[in-house]
């Protein structure tokens, strides 16, 4: 017969499992190898933990019940389905945060991350039941169960949706069970709620559209999993759980003998041995996140008039010659009919009267079709440090901020970062973060990326409404509210399908926050602190002028004489006594940034799908935003970090203005965009501020990859011994 107290050893040692090693998930991920390995850890340390507590109380007694439901009620709130330790459930005993928060809701404070390490999110798929309870009504209960064996063995590595089919109604413990498969969406494939509901109705239950979206919700918010390192486990937990004991033992009416002292420090003994045990595993995960990460891949682009002649006639004949040519035609550079020999004159140098902007000696070349000529190639280049105009790496951007850190101490003079704000859908990351996700994530990196910053340098946050009160938050937290600068409003403007209507307001608007590393120390590029009226040659604005008089029916001559402003078919607002006037003003801090595009708004939006290697993709943010930044901020040579680089906007810019750039980009378009993006930048192809700065093009810059902590954990065993081992 099973007693109370075996009940309650099974259920605290099952959760203890189950909360510690995760969601049973099954794959070849660095992750659910990590799980694995802590499914292992638990099984080698329960024989030693079960020994010390049978030291402490007999088997089948009301206090072993008490010890396990005590344990039980601790850890079980600070514990989630991937293994993390933070606070999972709100803690019941602390009358603050009960008063002010309600019970499992989640919430963006300090106290709830500062003490972790956010990795990731990502989607732990598993089958699941979902029971669904309303007050009152006849049909007030629904119970489901999804089936998710199509999905758990299939990587989902692309984020695709999920869909669902009814499958059965199955009587289980006197309640009709809804059955529902569950499957990665092909080929734009929906879900179809009105056949679901249609069957499940002629098994005669009742089922709403409604119940039933609410019910593909819940197992949807059950799949998203944040990935934690608990940067102090034993100290976090060991706190919470004095914490814990003062308010059972103060709140009490009860007062304790000898014997209940001695019970009460057999479980804090207790518990301080399973912390123990705990903190062993996630110290170790902690060295392995905080590990300097090996690079790899490591390739360089070089224009071709930084090279000699004599070396381009080797490249030329080379055998990687051909990929790059491959290359070149992807790029847009070249076509079927390109022949090496078109690159020289008959002297035997570049000739300048073909190609990309009316010669070839900007045409990038990338070293990884030369691996064995490479050090001669780069020789020639001279010092790498200066003639280098800056780098791609290919990284989650906290461990490569963590491996750059030291080289680049303090020798970083401006840092604009656009992290996802927490919408829905931004980029790699998985943009749903929670909001004490989402603050771990920034706050991190932000952290972190301090330490780059030299004495006289900024730090540009671009949020938007979603995040905008919480950047805030975060940037007096680490550089404190003295260094606080400015919050820049910039109006979108042109980009479009970016405003979005709610009720009757629109957004049209991002927050931009300026914070300084030593605001006693800051010294702004006053050159570059008024901005001109107009950057557009004379004739482009008489031009565009001349095609708006003539939408509107009036002379042109009146149009150049009138500060009027007037709306015209694309909805575009022209302000004439900005475009006719040339002169400067002082730079505020509500942003158009759209001196340069308002009049040829189309046209840069044309060109800059030049960018991108299927004319897909524009930027969010314009050049014309980043040039502004940039300018303001830095000087010739100066370096400009972004680690939340998309599309790669501010390294582009960097490159334009004569600066030299650090971007990190974790998702897979590092290659497909960022990448493409620059080799075409240097290859000098007008796009975005290019003739305002007059760039024409040439350049030398490397990219790389680093070893990743997932890489890192995919590749780690568990070693059985004294001492807890992840062995690589």
């Amino acid at each position: 017969m099973t007693t109370p107290a075996l009940r309650k050893e099974k259920r605290f040692l099952e959760a203890l499992e189950s909360l510690f090693t995760g969601a049973k998930v099954e794959g070849d991920s660095g992750f659910v190898n990590l799980m694995r390995i802590k499914r292992q850890y638990f099984c080698s340390i329960r024989p030693e933990l079960m020994k010390k507590i049978n030291a402490r109380a007999e088997p089948d007694t009301d206090f072993r019940g008490e010890l396990f439901d005590k344990l039980y009620t601790f850890f079980h709130r600070y514990f989630c389905e991937s293994g993390s330790i933070y606070f999972r459930h709100l803690p019941a005993f602390s009358k603050t945060y009960e008063r002010v928060y309600e019970d499992g809701q989640d919430v963006a404070l300090s106290w709830k991350t500062q003490m972790l390490y956010y990795v990731k999110s990502d989607v732990l798929v598993r089958s699941m039941p979902v029971e669904l309870s309303e007050e009152g009504g006849l049909y007030s209960t629904h119970y489901f169960y999804f089936d998710a064996t199509e999905c758990e063995h299939k990587k989902n590595s692309e984020r695709r949706e999920f869909i669902f089919a009814f499958d059965k109604v199955k009587k289980e413990n006197e309640n009709e069970v809804i059955y529902l498969k569950v499957f990665y969406s092909e080929r734009g494939r929906k879900t179809n709620e009105e056949d679901i509901i249609k069957k499940v109705n002629k098994n005669n239950i009742r089922l709403t559209e409604g119940k039933l979206q609410k019910a593909i919700n819940v197992f949807c918010r059950q799949t998203e999993v944040d990935f934690f390192i608990s940067k102090d486990a034993r100290g976090f937990l060991r706190e919470q759980f004095d914490l814990w004991v003062y308010q059972y033992i103060f709140e009490g009416k009860t007062i304790f003998d000898e014997n209940r002292i001695k019970q009460l420090q057999a479980i804090k003994d207790t518990a301080y041995e399973i912390i123990d045990f705990i903190a062993q595993f996630e110290d170790e995960l902690r060295r392995v996140w905080e590990k300097p990460k090996f690079v790899r891949n490591v390739n360089y682009v070089v224009t071709l008039d930084k090279l000699t002649d004599k070396l381009l006639q080797k490249i030329v004949k080379h055998k990687g010659m051909k990929a790059q040519i491959k290359e070149w035609c992807e790029l847009g550079m070249a076509d079927d009919k390109f022949s090496p020999k078109t690159i020289f004159n008959g002297q035997g140098r570049i000739d300048e009267t073909n190609g990309v902007g009316g010669n070839y000696k900007f045409l990038p070349l990338d070293t990884k079709h030369f691996k064995d000529i490479e050090l001669e190639i780069l020789e020639c280049l001279g010092n790498l440090d200066e003639a280098l105009d800056g780098e791609l790496i290919h990284s989650e951007n906290w461990q490569a901020l963590n491996t750059l850190q030291r080289r680049y101490k303090e020798k970083i003079k401006c840092i604009y970062i656009d992290p996802p704000f927490n919408t829905g859908d931004d980029f790699e990351y998985k943009d749903a973060h929670r909001l004490s996700s989402w603050v771990s994530l920034i706050n991190n990196r932000v952290a972190l990326s301090e330490k780059f910053l030299s004495q006289k340098a900024l730090i540009y946050l671009h949020l938007d409404h979603n995040a905008n009160f919480l950047g805030r938050q975060i940037l007096n937290q680490i550089f404190g509210g003295k260094n606080f600068i400015n919050e820049i409003i910039w109006r979108i403007g042109w980009v479009s399908g970016y405003k979005t209507q709610v009720d009757a307001f629109v957004r049209n608007h991002d927050t931009i926050f300026c914070y300084a590393k030593n605001k006693n120390n800051l010294v702004f590029n006053k050159s570059e602190s008024k901005i001109p009226y107009s950057s557009f040659s004379e004739g482009d604005i008489v031009n565009e002028l001349k095609s708006i008089a003539q939408k509107m029916g009036v002379d042109y001559g009146s149009l150049t004489n009138k500060k009027i402003n007037f709306k015209t078919a694309d909805g575009y607002v022209y302000k004439l006594g900005l475009i006719t006037k040339q002169g400067e003003y002082n730079i505020e801090d509500t942003w158009n940034c759209s001196e340069y595009e308002e009049l040829n708004s189309n046209k840069i939006k044309r060109n800059a799908k030049e960018y991108t290697p299927n004319g897909s993709m524009l930027t969010q943010k314009p050049e014309q935003l980043l040039y502004r930044i940039v300018k303001l901020s830095t000087k010739k040579d100066e370096y400009v970090l972004d680690y939340f680089l998309g599309s790669g906007t501010v390294a582009a810019v960097t490159k334009k203005l004569g600066r030299k750039f650090i971007g990190i980009e974790m998702g897979r378009y590092f290659y497909s965009d960022c990448l493409f993006r620059m080799k075409k930048v240097i290859a000098g192809y007008k796009v975005g501020i290019s003739n305002v700065v007059d760039f024409s093009g040439g350049g030398f810059f490397k990219y790389y990859s680093l070893e990743q902590y997932e890489e890192t954990l995919k590749n780690c065993h568990y070693a059985d011994g004294e001492q807890l081992e992840l062995d690589s």
